[in-house]
């Protein structure tokens, strides 16, 4: 049971308790919601009601284990701001119980999702909801044997359970190697359905349903016609599944947001399946062109209090513009196009949000852009296309020494108050580094970058001053079995000085590599092991070295 204002109830929900006006029952409890009573209620009554949805009366009623289990993992993703009219009628989730608890009772899928969802809960709620919107978008196509197709669903992820449960379930950002490491999960996944019998259509969406038409997708990287229509589903309901639940790094994006999210990469996925999905949902990103059931043609128009099922719609031949009725007394029948200009043009204000709030030292509103900015990226993504191109580019503007200042400060604070978050789930020891720090606070910024590059590829790593004693540097690196030194090296000056420095250091520790970046680094090659002008270089160079990625010391629970 839920308490919510009268402004957030919506058509379907059922009373929880009696509501009272002037001490007089008006509603009584059970009561299911329609229109004209929330209304009733907005307009009169400001605290809020309990209510609970008809998911929780299904509980309540099922007969079976399996189908509370459907309910009770409903009544958590099933939000109508997410399936939208998808799942209004009650034969629907009737049908959808039917086919979840007949599948269950099939052993081997009970004990891999029993398994799932005590491995990775997220992982175990995403499957559930990928099965009944990949299930309700095939009925609605007329796809095949759309209950093997269901299956499919339901098991696309279990090969999470040969993932270690603290990458799955890491409350940050993934780093590069962590994130290749998950993506072994779709492979593995069909070796798992493979070695346990079924069919190969199932395997096959174990496998590739991370696969995408302009072939970016993995693990095979198919594209085009090598994708049937089952995957061309997945992939959809996948992502939207994705976007839309809460996951331990970040919060649930909004329908309308993460629809436009899928539409932005308008080449990875079929515009008519996608199209048809929204249809289905009847929830409209905005900038989408739409025809009504009156015959009208408009867009659909973006509203920062955006009620997933009422949109607001941009009538072009009057140019008014109104919100539908909730009676559904006009509605939109068809999605015929959509226009990216607001996407493309929010990311433009963000950006230059970010750039000046760099420039300016307003580092709350440099840090609410960055969170934007760096969502879905991986950590050493987000170092490299927003940190250091946002101050190479105040650098390289018409920006005041001072505001180039401000912009460095800033920048090193996010990232120091963000390292705790980009850290990697796991930690080496093969390789234990000694960053040199910068001669002046020009350098600061980017020997963080340099430390934070190898930090979040899992390096153990020390900060140690450019003018330390010499002898005292050499009983740290003693101490510590160093294995690599780190310097910027930004000028001729810096170039000298550490050129001198290794020059000593290489002839007592022949075992040492060093690691030399910036506009400089080329000129101390001859004594440098890896060399890099800037940081996606330095990246690139880093990965080149053997990674050490140890097994993990959780072991995957037996499917036999």
């Amino acid at each position: 049971m839920r308490r919510m204002k009268p402004h957030q109830l919506t058509a379907g929900l059922i009373l929880g308790q009696d509501v009272y006006k002037e001490r007089r029952i008006v509603y009584r409890k059970g009561l299911i919601l329609t229109d004209e009573v929330i209304q009733n209620l907005i307009e009169w009554r400001k605290s809020p009601v309990y209510v609970e949805d008809r998911f929780e009366s299904m509980l309540k009623d099922s007969p079976s284990s399996h189908a509370k289990l459907f309910y009770e993992r409903l009544i958590y993703i099933g939000q109508e701001n997410r399936y939208g009219f998808a799942m209004m009628e009650e034969s629907t989730y009737r049908y959808l119980e039917t086919l979840f608890t007949t599948m269950l009772s099939d052993k081997r899928i009970y004990r891999l999702l029993k398994q799932l969802e005590k491995w990775s809960p997220d992982s175990f709620d995403h499957s559930i909801d990928v099965f009944v919107l990949g299930t309700l978008l095939g009925r609605k196509l007329g796809i095949p044997d759309v209950e093997q197709f269901s299956m499919g669903c339901l098991l696309h992820d279990v090969g999470k359970l040969e993932i270690p449960s603290y990458i799955l379930e890491k409350k940050s950002k993934l780093t590069r190697a962590e994130y290749e490491l998950v993506k072994h999960h779709a492979a593995m996944g069909a070796t798992k359905l493979k070695e346990l019998g079924f069919d190969d259509r199932i395997i096959k969406i174990a496998r590739s349903h991370h696969e995408r038409l302009d072939g970016t997708g993995y693990p095979d990287g198919l594209s085009g016609a090598q994708l049937d229509v089952d995957l061309q589903i997945i992939s959809i309901v996948d992502v939207y599944s994705a976007l839309t639940l809460p996951r331990s790094y970040r919060k649930p994006l909004a329908a309308p947001e993460a629809l436009e999210r899928i539409l932005e990469d308008e080449s990875a996925y079929n515009p008519k399946l996608l199209f048809t999905f929204i249809h289905l949902l009847n929830i409209y990103p905005p900038q989408a062109e739409v025809r009504l059931s009156n015959g009208q043609v408009g867009t659909t128009v973006y509203q920062e209090h955006w009620q997933a099922n009422v949109p607001t719609i941009h009538i072009h031949d009057s140019g008014e513009t109104l919100r539908l009725p909730t009676d559904l007394s006009l509605v939109v029948t068809e999605i015929l196009n959509w226009n990216r200009l607001r996407v493309d043009q929010s990311f433009m204000d963000l950006w230059q949000s970010f750039i000046q709030s760099l420039k300016e030292g307003k580092k709350e509103n440099a840090l609410t852009a960055f969170e934007i900015l760096s969502d879905g990226k991986r950590v050493e993504d987000i170092y490299i296309d927003i940190i250091d191109k946002a101050v190479r580019e105040i650098e390289d503007g018409t920006s005041t020494e001072k505001e180039v200042e401000q912009a460095r400060r800033i920048a090193c604070d996010i990232l120091g108050q963000k390292l705790i978050d980009f850290a990697p789930s796991y930690q080496t020891t093969k390789h234990q580094t000694i960053v040199v720090t910068a001669i002046n606070d020009n350098q600061l910024l980017p020997t963080k970058i340099l430390h934070d590059m190898l930090f979040v590829n899992g390096w153990k790593t020390y900060y140690l001053p450019l003018h330390m004693n010499e002898q005292r540097l050499k009983r740290i690196i003693e101490k510590n079995n160093i294995t690599h030194l780190a310097f910027y090296i930004p000028t001729e000056f810096d170039a000298k000085v550490t050129d001198s420095m290794l020059k000593e250091l290489l002839d007592v520790f022949p075992h040492l590599s060093a690691i030399v970046y910036g506009a400089c680094s080329h000129l101390i090659s001859k004594k440098a092991h890896i060399q890099a002008t800037n940081v996606r270089h330095l990246l690139e160079k880093i990965k080149k070295i053997e990674e050490n990625i140890p097994s993990s010391q959780e072991q995957a629970p037996s499917t036999q």
